[in-house]
């Protein structure tokens, strides 16, 4: 069962007021509340690259995430629907209260733009939309280096209180088992300071609700964020939308990861269907990952239509997802995918980010591009069907019999016929 929700959304989506749904600008009102949250979040980031080690572990630190959780929810009810200020919130509800604050935190964002997205702030400047979207800009980061990134994966993956590990150190354990020399892997483990194994007992001694939660969390968490991802897609287009594939991906390693982990805690609910959902790298079987993963088939049916045939891609792309999860495979496939579903001006102005080379494009091939140009195909879809006129059949005339023609060598025709 999932975590209830860690702030009250109803509660923060309500209009500020009948005059002015979304309230005023925090930025030109000089608002101290803004002020604060904004030092708050700078404090952070000064004390976080001063110290260069795990945010979550520094008291001041914490501190300071706890008023940004305290009293952003009252700005963004009060004051502003501010999607900054909504961005802070996701993130210090992440360090609270794990993967259930981030799910929440994707769900307000979500629910602001549904609700509020004309008069949203930031609004669009000179820029555009850039301005607007650059907070959700940050969590991935251009770069996939952004700021939800590292506290995902740092997020505690078991309920012992002092020493619960994390996906980092998982992940450092799952390298150091496919190391060949042993002194290197001894010292590697040695420098982490725990092993797979230990990191299985964990799991093993701790409360099945516990995981249970986890993995639930952690199942609406990802859903909630290719939620407000699809929404942001639709409101700013593919040119303007913030980039989400890095905190997608490193969502589903964790999930990945918690499934392996847990695959023995409640095997009850544990069917075929989740088998390679469990699939992790083993330990003792380096180098064999393609012995490994030929219990898996991938059911391919017949591909009637364009639709049928980028499903199965996605069907293969998920097979990959499960039994390799740490292969580029996967997003490669889901990129062509959704390739696929583009029109061809989306996919150009994707493939193609200089002007003038979209504008050598659109010359020779005719088809503009911008955000602004008509979709291709609108003046051919005006046109008008014509049904061609059925000619009246001809009257047959009866066929005359052709006399035989005796040529100037006096020979007849051939009557050989028969023979």
């Amino acid at each position: 069962m999932a975590t209830a929700e860690v702030f009250d959304i109803e509660d923060i989506v309500t209009p500020v007021s009948e005059q002015t749904p979304c309230g005023h600008d925090l930025r030109e009102a000089g608002a101290a509340e803004y002020q604060q949250l904004k030092d708050d979040r700078r404090t952070i980031a000064s004390l976080s690259r001063a110290r260069k080690f795990d945010s979550q572990s520094d008291p001041e630190i914490d501190r300071k995430w706890k008023e940004i959780f305290t009293l952003a929810p009252s700005v963004l009810k009060l004051q502003a629907k501010d999607i900054e200020v909504a961005a802070w919130l996701a993130e210090s509800a992440l360090r609270q209260y794990g993967f259930a604050g981030l799910r929440d935190g994707f769900r307000l964002i979500r629910r602001l733009v549904e609700e509020f997205w004309d008069e949203l702030y930031p609004l669009p400047d000179e820029d555009g939309l850039e301005t607007r979207v650059f907070p959700i800009v940050g969590l991935n980061g251009e770069d996939g280096r952004g700021t939800l990134i590292q506290p995902i994966r740092s997020v505690p993956l078991s309920d012992h209180d002092s020493d619960a590990f994390t996906f980092n150190v998982y992940d450092r354990c799952i390298e150091a088992s496919k190391m060949t020399d042993p002194d290197a892997q001894k010292q590697r483990l040695e420098d982490i300071g725990t092993d797979l194994s230990q990191l299985l007992n964990q799991v093993a001694e701790g409360q099945v609700a516990f995981f249970r939660n986890l993995v639930d969390d952690l199942e609406e968490c990802l859903a909630e964020f290719n939620r407000m991802s699809s929404l942001f897609d639709e409101k700013c287009g593919y040119r303007f939308s913030p980039p989400s594939s890095a905190i997608k991906k490193t969502l589903e390693e964790v999930l990945d990861a918690v499934r392996f982990l847990t695959k023995d805690k409640f095997p009850a609910e544990t069917g075929a269907d989740d088998a390679g959902a469990n699939k992790q790298p083993d330990p003792d079987s380096a180098g064999q990952d393609r012995s490994a993963s030929a219990g898996h088939q991938v059911a391919i049916g017949a591909i009637g239509s364009r639709d049928d045939a980028i499903n199965q891609l996605l069907l293969i792309a998920d097979y990959f997802k499960k039994t390799e999860p740490h292969s580029p495979l996967c997003g490669a496939i889901e990129r062509v995918a959704m390739w696929g579903k583009m029109s061809v001006q989306e996919l150009m102005l994707q493939l193609i980010p200089d002007d003038n080379a979209r504008a050598v494009y659109a010359q020779l091939t005719g088809i503009p591009l911008g955000d602004d140009v008509p979709p291709i195909g609108g003046l051919a879809s005006t046109a008008v069907p014509v049904t061609p006129a059925v000619a009246p059949p001809e009257e047959e005339k009866p066929v005359a019999r052709a006399e035989p023609v005796v040529d100037e060598w006096g020979a007849g025709p051939d009557i050989s016929e028969g023979w």
